[in-house]
């Protein structure tokens, strides 16, 4: 990706660089509506110093529909970071539960992995 792409999505607001959360899901390949769930899921882990609703006026000023969005601080992309890592992961492990007990239904009974 390249870094004009990314400075592209760079905004001046509230005195804080941030960048958007749809920007967020475009440059984390996820979509958006599943980023802003995640977002909503974890409010308590991001501060208000970290990110914050933009407001209708602002939306306006940066030519955006008027709808709830939220922009990241430096901070916040880090954190939501950390986040986005923790639910994959909490999905690859369901993921894998599933897969695994699947195999041990349909496995037939083997006195080699039976314990001794």
């Amino acid at each position: 990706m390249q870094l004009q792409a990314i400075q592209s999505r760079i905004y001046q607001l509230r005195g804080r660089k941030v960048i958007l959360e749809d920007d967020l899901a475009w440059l984390y390949g996820i979509k958006p509506r599943v980023l802003h769930r995640v977002i909503q899921h974890h409010a308590e882990q991001l501060p208000e110093t970290d990110m914050f609703l933009l407001t209708p006026g602002e939306c306006r000023m940066l030519g955006l529909s008027i709808q709830p969005r939220c922009a990241f601080t430096q901070h916040g992309v880090t954190a939501l970071v950390s986040i986005l890592k923790a639910e994959a992961v909490i999905h690859m492990n369901t993921d894998f539960a599933m897969r695994y007990f699947r195999i041990l239904y349909h496995m037939q009974p083997d006195s080699r992995l039976l314990p001794r």
